[in-house]
């Protein structure tokens, strides 16, 4: 007769694990994930060796569960998210470099939750008897799935017709080898030409005197073409003083890699060291116009740290930078970010064009920090959203008001631009797959305004 701590071992270290890891997988778009994670056996095969021959407590061994699966799970995630979200899983590593400017009050709760079901999931753990449970039943376990798996349909032994879709097993730990090539070995720093709206516009004819660039963090091509609409019709009042063109192009993953490929017409492979881009400034609109006679300026309401921009900014052509740190001395209007740690994109934007009108030339970059995901909804977004889709509401009212306080800001600035460059880096990266399949796969959006009586100056 099979005892409770061996059932109570089979539902909690191999069974629960499983089913949370395939839903969890699920959810984040891989729609084939495998059922059962083998990993989860083995870990079950340890705990019970070292209670029944090494004398482990079963507190200690609690602790050692806990940590196995919760590494399975977290490097089984990684692997997916990195997937959907980096071309080279290396460049994660780059998103450690600014830590400190994560926005940890929106991570907090699920920073607790973690921590809450961690210790819940010890508590049952520790009140598993390993050694009651016979050293043949997790070995037993995995004959089993191991012999499920040849009816997969990944199986070396191809049925015609196999009931079963997808992989019935898996191994974290072996797709995790598989992938140490690429994690010891980085992509190398080989940028490719592509095309660069920008460059297009202000160097194949003459340049304006005022050209102010703004990249929409997040910013996508929403399925639902009305959605599209509702956000760019708050541009509408500036539609008196400029022609307004709208457009869509592609787009890969990254922050830094979507505003190289506009500023500087190149695609890129993870974030890249100073040195790097450095190296191709030759080719960055910044530079280029700066060496014209434009003076040119970078600006973020978050630190400069953040995707270290006060390095990366100056070595592509930026003459000044202004950051977190410069607006935190210049500014007193009490408008701050929302979820971010910086100054909201009204009073960047604002900053920007003074600082465009002290120049008889000049280029302006900005890029926004109110639509950086993940989103937290104010007061009044959760309310009108309340019965509405969550995602795609807050989406169209954020965007759409950060749109709507550009066109105010150049309504209200005395020197306007002459032209007025509004594009997305790249589309939102949710993590949850329905809210990705909301908008247009690798499309971002871009609308250019041409001041309607020639050059604002």
């Amino acid at each position: 007769m099979i005892k409770a701590d061996t059932v109570k071992s089979f539902i909690f270290v191999f069974l629960l694990p499983s089913v949370a890891l395939y839903f969890g997988l699920r959810a984040l778009g891989n729609w084939v994930p495998a059922y059962f994670n083998v990993d989860f056996i083995l870990i079950l095969f340890v705990l019970v060796f070292m209670c029944r021959f090494w004398g482990v407590s079963r507190w200690l061994a609690a602790l050692l569960g806990v940590l196995g699966i919760s590494s399975v799970v977290f490097f089984r995630g990684l692997l997916d998210i990195g997937g959907f979200y980096v071309p080279d899983i290396w460049s994660l590593v780059d998103y450690f470099g600014f830590i400190g400017e994560w926005p940890w009050r929106l991570f907090a709760p699920i920073i607790m939750a973690g921590v809450a079901a961690h210790v819940g999931y010890f508590v049952i753990l520790r009140g598993i008897n390993y050694r009651e449970v016979p050293l043949w039943f997790p070995l037993a376990l995995l004959l089993i799935v191991v012999c499920l798996d040849f009816f997969g349909a990944v199986s070396p032994i191809k049925f015609k017709a196999s009931p079963i879709q997808g992989n019935i097993a898996t191994s974290t730990a072996y797709e995790v080898l598989g992938h140490l090539p690429r994690l010891l070995k980085p992509t190398p720093w080989e940028p490719v030409p592509t095309q660069s709206v920008l460059k297009q516009h202000l160097l194949e004819r003459a340049a304006p005197a005022h050209i102010m660039s703004v990249s929409v963090e997040s910013w996508g091509v929403m399925k639902d073409d009305t959605l599209n609409r509702q956000i760019t019709a708050n541009l509408k009042s500036v539609e008196g003083l400029y022609t307004v063109e709208t457009q869509s192009r592609p787009s890969s993953v990254g922050t830094i890699v979507g505003e190289f490929r506009d500023l500087c017409g190149l695609t890129l492979l993870g974030m890249p060291s100073a040195e790097q881009a450095s190296s191709v400034r030759e080719h960055c609109l910044p530079n280029i116009l700066a060496a014209r006679g434009w003076k040119t300026y970078g600006l973020h309401g978050n630190s400069g740290l953040f995707y270290d921009r006060r390095r990366i900014y100056p070595a592509i052509g930026f003459e000044n930078v202004w950051f977190r740190e410069e607006l935190d001395k210049a500014e007193t209007t009490p408008c701050r970010a929302v979820g971010f740690p910086g100054w909201c994109d009204r009073v960047v934007f604002r900053r920007g064009l003074a600082q465009m009108a002290t120049s008889p030339r000049s280029f302006v970059h900005v890029i926004s920090l109110d639509t950086h995901l993940p989103l937290k909804a104010t007061k009044e977004e959760e309310a009108y959203c309340k019965e509405l889709n969550a995602d795609s509401c807050l989406y169209v009212l954020r965007f759409g008001k950060v749109l709507h306080d550009l066109a105010q800001v150049i309504n209200e600035a005395p020197v306007k631009p002459d032209m007025v460059f509004v594009w997305g880096d790249h589309p939102p990266p949710y993590i949850d797959k329905n809210a990705r399949d909301l908008f247009v796969d690798g499309q971002v959006p871009m609308v250019i305004l041409k001041l309607k009586n020639g050059e604002s100056t």
